[in-house]
C-alpha cells in the first residue's frame, strides 16, 4: 500500500508550521548518520524517541502534540488506525554527493511510515523500493504540506540541490 495525497490543513496549522517549524525558533541536532553509520549527516528534532530505545512514550519536544494530531488526521482520511505510535521526527537534509539516501527500513518489524514534506524542494521526494533495494517501486514529489504514507518499505529520501533545505515530519506506527 502506498498513498500520496495533499494535506488540508488550516490557516492556522500553516501559520504553525512556518513560524515554528521552518523559522529560526526551533532547536535542531545535528547527527552524523540517518541510517546506521551510513555517514550521510542530518539535523533531527525528535518528537517520540523510537520505541527500541523504550522511550517512545515520552513526548520529547512542544511540538509532538500538534504532529501527532496531523497523524492521526491523515490515518482517520485513510481509514486507517493508529494503535502505537513508533516514533515521531522533524528532519532537515540539505545537498548530499549522492542521489538518494541509504536504502532502509525503519523498523525490523511490520509497521506504517508517514512522511509529510513541510517544504517544497523539486526532485527531493522520497523513492520506495523492491526488496532487492534497487528496483524502483514509487517516487513521490517533495510538495509542501503532501504526504507519503506506506507500509514498512525499503525506502530512501533524495537530497535536495546545493543550498535548498528539505525538511519533513516522519513517523512510524503500527
Amino acid at each position: 500500500m502506498i498513498i500520496e495525497n495533499d494535506l488540508l490543513l488550516t490557516a492556522e496549522e500553516k501559520q504553525y508550521i512556518d513560524d515554528n517549524i521552518l523559522s529560526n525558533n526551533i532547536p535542531w541536532f545535528f547527527s552524523e548518520d540517518q541510517v546506521y553509520q551510513d555517514k550521510k549527516n542530518y539535523f533531527s528534532h525528535v518528537l517520540i524517541h523510537r520505541v527500541e530505545e523504550n522511550k517512545n512514550k515520552e513526548y520529547n519536544s512542544p511540538h509532538t502534540v500538534f504532529f501527532i494530531d496531523i497523524l492521526k488526521k491523515i490515518c482517520s482520511n485513510n481509514n486507517i488506525s493508529v494503535h502505537e505510535i513508533l516514533r515521531a521526527s522533524l528532519n532537515t537534509t540539505f545537498s548530499n554527493l549522492d542521489k538518494f539516501g541509504t536504502v532502509h527500513l525503519d523498523h525490523e518489524f511490520d509497521h506504517m511510515n508517514c512522511i509529510v514534506y513541510l517544504s517544497s524542494v523539486d526532485g527531493a521526494g522520497t523513492t520506495i523500493f523492491n526488496y532487492d533495494k534497487k528496483s524502483i517501486v514509487y517516487e513521490s514529489n517533495c510538495i509542501k504540506y503532501r504526504y507519503l504514507l506506506f507500509s514498512g518499505l525499503y525506502h530512501a529520501q533524495r537530497f535536495p540541490p546545493p543550498g535548498v533545505r528539505r525538511t519533513v515530519f516522519v513517523a512510524t506506527f503500527r
